[in-house]
This record gives structure tokens, C-alpha cells and sequence, in this order.
């Protein structure tokens, strides 16, 4: 068994790290996904969704993001192979959703590039509507000025890109042991 630091000896930066685990669950858990349940609002699934605000997020100046970002950041958050975002891409084409167009690139052949439709911008925005709604309702017993030192935190920490899951030693499931790709 691994000796615990004796706390009392610990950094401040340290202690405050070990805070921030501890909020992990309920950050994640309990705000992230009623969050995104809320957004959804039984229409998109939780990963639809994240394509859906990535692509409303990402795009360029021209509306539209390569097929291949959107299939990295699904695999980063996810873990889905290829086939389950050509699913997800294909569902979110069609009706009744309508709410992405898929095209060929202009630039290449073998490349696809992702725009919103009109019914899919109106869905990401009636999205924020619901968030926005979420937090009138989940942060209503926070003063403001407590919500604008947490608003001053997550800007910060955002100001610089951090590390993607690709960056680091990414994980290989072998069953149900998880091994480090070498």
C-alpha cells in the first residue's frame, strides 16, 4: 500500500488540486450530465448532442467543420470508432432530425465537411435556451458575485488549451483490464 502524503505538509497548489478531485463527481455527475439531460430534452442523445454543439462551436468563418475533427473530438470524449460517428452523423442527417448536412469538400474528394441546417441552429439555440434555463434553477441559491468568481476560474483555466486525451498516453481496452498504448 502506497504511503499517503501527510496532508498538513502538502502545498497549497497541492491541497487545492485535491480539492478540485473531490468536486470531480459532482461537476461531472451531478451539473454535467442533468445539464446535458436538460438540453437534450429527449430529443438528441448526450452524444448527438455533443456533436451538434461542437460543430456549432467549431465551425469557421464558412459554417462548416471537417468530418475528421468532429470524428477526433468524438473519440477523445467517447470512445466511438468510426462507424458509430458515420451512425451518429447519418441520424443526425435525416429526418426527423435534420439537423446536419454532410457534403464533400471542395478541396478533396475524401474529405467531408459538416454544416449546420437551419433546423439545427434553432435546435443548438433552443439547447442554450434549456441551459440557461438549468442554471436560473440549479444556481438560484448563488449570489452573483459567488457565480462571477466561479465564471473568473473557468476563464482562466480555459484561456489555455489543455491537454487533449490524444496528447497524453492514451488507453486500450483489453476486456475489462485497461492497458497504456507504449
Amino acid at each position: 500500500m502506497a504511503a499517503r502524503k501527510n496532508p498538513s505538509k502538502e502545498s497549497p497548489r497541492s491541497a487545492l488540486y485535491r480539492e478540485f478531485l473531490e468536486f470531480f463527481y459532482q461537476v461531472h455527475y451531478r451539473l454535467g450530465m442533468s445539464l446535458e439531460a436538460a438540453m437534450c430534452d429527449g430529443i438528441v442523445s448526450r452524444t448527438q448532442a455533443a456533436v451538434l454543439w461542437l460543430v456549432a462551436s467549431e465551425i469557421g468563418d464558412g459554417g462548416q467543420i471537417r468530418r475528421k475533427d468532429v470524428e477526433r473530438r468524438l473519440r477523445d470524449w467517447f470512445e466511438v470508432s468510426n462507424s458509430n460517428v458515420s451512425k451518429l452523423l447519418r441520424d443526425l442527417a435525416k429526418p426527423p432530425l435534420f439537423f446536419i448536412v454532410q457534403e464533400e469538400s471542395p478541396d478533396s474528394g475524401r474529405e467531408k465537411i459538416i454544416t449546420l441546417t437551419p433546423e439545427g441552429l434553432a435546435f443548438v439555440r433552443d439547447m442554450k435556451a434549456r441551459g440557461f434555463q438549468y442554471f436560473e434553477e440549479a444556481l438560484a441559491h448563488m449570489n452573483l458575485d459567488q457565480m462571477g468568481q466561479g465564471a473568473v476560474f473557468f476563464e482562466a483555466l480555459f484561456s489555455k488549451p489543455l491537454p487533449s486525451k490524444s496528447e497524453q498516453a492514451t488507453l486500450r481496452r483489453s476486456g475489462t483490464a485497461i492497458r497504456r498504448r507504449k
